[in-house]
């Protein structure tokens, strides 16, 4: 019988927040991650918690998409309606990605309490900045007494 992160809750504990492989509880977060052989659940209170890192990732590619567009249709002096057109979406593309649409975010965890090759677990991949901003926000208000990064 395959296992969920459900298994590892205390009881009345509630999943308040979900992202990636973290779980932010009432109590707790969670790290876990279901393998071909087993699992790996890793957990950390509150109280242990130093700081949230939020970063929010610009998707570069789109920007170089977007300029090599635009010079593109600039080279070709611009003259007709394809070439506009191809400029405008150069513009229309390369502002996307400076402005972070579609763009990835990712999170870190930040503990005194672990061991320098287990920070390396407290780090999200890219994930929808919603969710790293709602799990982020759980966790702050999980322990008051350190501010927001």
């Amino acid at each position: 019988m395959e296992r969920t992160v459900d298994d590892h809750l205390h009881e009345n504990e509630r999943i308040l927040a979900i992202c990636d492989r973290f779980y932010a509880t009432d109590q707790r977060v969670i790290r876990w991650e279901s393998r071909k052989i087993g699992e790996q659940v890793n957990t950390l209170i509150y109280d242990q918690i130093d700081s949230v890192i939020v970063s929010h990732h610009r998707r570069r590619r789109m920007m170089a998409f977007g300029g090599i567009l635009f010079l593109l249709a600039l080279a070709g002096g611009a003259n007709t309606d394809g070439q506009w057109i191809l400029a405008v979406i150069g513009l229309v593309a390369g502002s996307l990605g400076v402005f972070g649409v579609g763009g990835t975010s990712s999170f870190e965890i930040r503990s005194s309490d672990l061991e320098p090759h287990e920070s390396n677990l407290w780090r999200s991949s890219g994930a929808d900045r919603k969710s790293v901003l709602q799990i982020a926000a759980v966790i702050r208000s999980g322990h008051r007494s350190w501010p927001f990064e």
